[in-house]
């Protein structure tokens, strides 16, 4: 009864010696506390799979029954336990019962409060036992293991393709099914995945939280600094089989094949124009609504295309990665180097023994020797006739 009341005053005198958090009973502390150890005391007799509770064993049983008594009253969709079902009708109510006391930011889940909290402690206490790489719960370290001993189990219904991972795998089916659940709040452009809309949301603002340590530009998002680094590193072992142009990552390399094969499959709506690639029609998109979505972090000054932005940025950085091999003078654009090499006079190497005139390869020096070895034909052919 004492321990009951403790939930109407929300009383908790026992608290965890390792990361302070607080309960209502002294049963819930020792539950809690296997947490922090890989005690695993109640066992499957099916599976033989451990877990630190009795009540946790209990939800696994049902796994193998199939039994799913609980039904939501709005989607139909059923669960095991009670608590599944509790859980979801939040996504429907978008009740967030659960704050951090510290960045006050909420949510609908206990257990996806109590993992926030490490991100604030830095506290990692599941580590792997080959590569040593530490994370936050168990949750995230049993998929890490799995990339070791290269075990792949969830396959892809359509394709066959293989995952290590059952949410790798879930966020795949999504290219099958062409099926967007997150939706952008300004401009309503719906996303596959959260991380890409998270990414989308920062066009509308001037967050770039990525930065260059080489020259300090920012980005949106950390494969837009993945990608960049590679102008510093002049790395690109990927190579075009048609006209052998080279690229960083396999990604441009992709888009780039796509000019060789001539298809145009992307349609404007409007002017009925055909682009190769998704990403140009949209930036061709803006054209006819003057939406300028890219904004510049330094100055606010906004752009119809992302590549408009990107050369802008270049303003406000001091990198010159692009360098003559000649003087060593540095240029912030490709291009601009390009303008800069037709001042050096080139070198030519390879002259005439004739008239000394000097060409850049070998290739121009036997075209022009055959003009000699014609002009010396019919100067032969002209004596001779003067001889008769």
């Amino acid at each position: 009864m004492r321990v009951h009341n403790r939930k109407h005053t929300a009383e908790k005198p026992f608290s965890c010696h390792i990361c302070q958090q607080k309960f209502t009973s002294k049963c819930a502390l020792n539950r809690h506390k296997r947490s922090h150890t890989s005690e695993r005391l109640y066992f499957c007799t099916i599976c033989q799979k451990h877990f630190r509770d009795k009540p946790a064993l209990t939800s696994h049983n049902k796994i193998h029954t199939e039994e799913k008594l609980f039904s939501c009253d709005i989607c139909q969709a059923k669960f095991r336990c009670k608590d599944g079902l509790t859980r979801h009708m939040r996504t429907h109510t978008k009740e967030k019962l659960f704050s951090c006391n510290i960045c006050q930011k909420s949510f609908s889940r206990k257990d996806v409060l109590v993992r926030h909290i490490k991100i604030h402690r830095d506290e990692k206490p599941f580590s792997c036992i080959i590569c040593y790489k530490k994370f936050r719960n168990n949750g995230a370290l049993i998929p890490h293991s799995i990339i070791h001993n290269g075990e792949k189990l969830f396959s892809c219904d359509i394709c066959q393709r293989p995952f290590s991972r059952k949410d790798e795998m879930k966020r795949h089916m999504r290219i099958h099914t062409e099926e967007k659940l997150f939706s952008c709040v300004v401009c309503q452009m719906r996303f596959r995945e959260k991380g890409q809309l998270t990414c989308h949301s920062r066009t509308h603002s001037s967050e770039r939280p990525f930065s260059c340590d080489k020259c300090t530009l920012k980005f949106k998002c950390k494969s837009d600094l993945t990608r960049h680094g590679k102008i510093h590193t002049a790395e690109k072992l990927l190579s075009c089989l048609i006209c052998h142009k080279k690229f960083s990552d396999n990604v441009n390399l992709r888009l780039h094949n796509i000019i060789h094969m001539g298809e145009k499959p992307f349609s404007c709506d409007i002017c009925q124009k055909s682009f190769s690639r998704k990403a140009d029609l949209r930036s061709h998109n803006t054209t006819h609504t003057a939406e300028k979505p890219f904004s510049c972090s330094e100055c606010q000054k906004s752009f119809q295309r992302k590549r408009s932005l990107i050369r802008h940025s270049e303003v406000h950085s001091e990198s010159r990665p692009f360098s003559c091999i000649k003087c060593g003078k540095a240029y912030k654009r490709k291009e601009n180097l390009l303008l800069h090499m037709k001042n050096h006079p080139k070198e030519k190497p390879f002259s005439c023994f004739v008239c000394l005139k000097t060409f850049t390869q070998k290739y121009y020096l036997k075209k022009h020797a055959f003009l000699h070895s014609k002009w010396n034909t019919h100067l032969k052919t002209v004596q001779s006739f003067l001889i008769e």
